[in-house]
């Protein structure tokens, strides 16, 4: 005889707001998607045109950038595709360069608290040009510092 395998315990969700029609949770995620696609077509390309340099290298680009940490030269719309955990390619190619706020994005968890803050930071915060790699490493290396800053604050 086999047993019944358990159910799960449904998570309690947030209340939906009656004006809305939306959580807390999901209209923060909108705005935050809302603000992003301002950064990708305004100030994040304007940054791209200031740092980009005439390429002469083999390849077929007219621009390059690089790397500010390991000093790689990419060109402007190189792509290439990331490997997965299990040795596979993703379907996409994706830029072989990222642009990374230099001192991060304050965290968005109220609107009316944080939303100018997170808003001023996307869109005129220091930026760099960092390879895929080396944003890897420094994003996680943030997280990190973020994770032990709020664990010595709340003891």
């Amino acid at each position: 005889m086999s047993r019944k395998p358990k159910k799960k315990a449904k998570v309690k969700r947030k209340p939906v707001n009656p004006i809305l029609g939306v959580t807390d949770g999901h209209l923060r995620a909108m705005i935050r998607g809302a603000l992003r696609k301002c950064w990708r077509n305004s100030s994040r390309r304007v940054f791209i045109q200031n740092v980009r340099f005439p390429y002469s290298g083999p390849a077929r680009f007219k621009f390059a950038v690089k790397c500010e940490l390991c000093g790689r030269t990419m060109g402007q719309t190189e792509k290439a595709y990331d490997v997965k955990a299990d040795g596979s390619r993703t379907k996409h190619k994706k830029l072989v360069y990222e642009v990374d706020h230099i001192n991060g994005n304050p965290q968005f968890t109220d609107i009316e608290r944080d939303l100018g803050k997170y808003a001023v930071s996307l869109l005129y915060g220091t930026m760099r040009i960092l390879c895929r790699n080396c944003h890897k490493g420094h994003t996680k290396q943030q997280s990190t510092e973020r994770m032990s800053h709020a664990k010595t604050t709340t003891e």
